[in-house]
């Protein structure tokens, strides 16, 4: 037996985890249906790796586009956010078999660009520490690395200065920067590209949806083409892969004749 055959993998993009007040010193989830129908599928399939991240945390209270917009922020605090955000964890790490990866999105990173400007926070504001990575056995890539599973890979996107992807064409651009198979999140789209190699050995470019809202409060009411979406893969021995990305409306799907989406959350409001 090969070391990824029937090797299962979850990927979740895009959560953007955030609270809003509720009750007198309370809170409640402020995030999309699909989070939690994702993490239902994920109790039903029971992946052997989940890969998290991707704009795990949205962050909007520390974000320089709301510097002047304090008003919008009212009664949010990041340690609720942390709250719900280890509820999350938690489930994920429940259900998972094997290992979760952690990708860090660009909304991950501002609280590291948070900290740059206050260095009397370093070390006593971690998202790692306050996640507890260490007793959950999460793993982590560096922010901006590409994470490989057998013929797979996963990022988001390219967000290099210079090199960012927010092009009409994106899943082009991304599969003939890299070469190979790749699958990103951060522009809440789907979108793929399937690239013929010399030797006609496919490589696919996939943009996956999110699993925020569809409609934040950023884009001002503004059309858009985002979607709800999750991705999981099956490997055989060689590590190659089939996935399946399906698209969630009103915060269902179906699969194998099961529909996800109907359950009521299992998290939230915390004093």
């Amino acid at each position: 037996m090969g070391l990824y055959d029937g090797y299962k993998v979850l990927a979740l993009f895009d959560p953007h985890i955030k609270t809003i007040p509720h009750g007198q010193d309370g809170w409640e989830p402020a995030t999309a249906k699909a989070l939690e129908t994702a993490l239902e599928f994920g109790e039903w399939w029971k992946p052997d790796e989940t890969i998290t991240g991707q704009d795990f945390m949205e962050f909007d209270q520390i974000s320089i586009w709301n510097k002047n917009r304090k008003l919008e922020l009212e009664g949010r605090r990041l340690e609720h956010d942390f709250q719900y955000g280890n509820q999350i964890l938690e489930r994920i790490c429940n259900f998972t078999k094997s290992k979760v990866m952690f990708i860090p999105g660009n909304h991950d990173y501002w609280l590291h660009l948070y900290i740059l400007e206050r260095p009397e926070l370093h070390g006593l504001i971690n998202q790692n520490k306050l996640l507890n990575f260490a007793d959950r056995n999460i793993e982590q890539t560096d922010y901006g690395k590409v994470y490989k599973i057998g013929k797979a890979s996963f990022c988001h996107a390219f967000l290099r200065p210079g090199r960012h992807n927010m092009t009409k064409y994106h899943s082009f651009k991304m599969v003939n920067e890299y070469g190979k198979s790749i699958f990103y999140g951060h522009l809440h789209t789907f979108q793929a590209y399937t690239n013929i190699t010399w030797d006609t050995k496919p490589n696919i470019g996939v943009s996956i949806g999110c699993l925020s809202d569809l409609n934040p409060s950023w884009m001002r009411n503004s059309p858009n083409a985002f979607v709800n979406q999750i991705l999981f893969l099956e490997f055989d021995k060689s590590g190659n892969f089939s996935w399946y990305a399906p698209i969630l409306i009103g915060g269902k799907f179906t699969y194998n004749g099961k529909t996800f989406g109907a359950k009521k959350n299992k998290t939230g409001d915390k004093k």
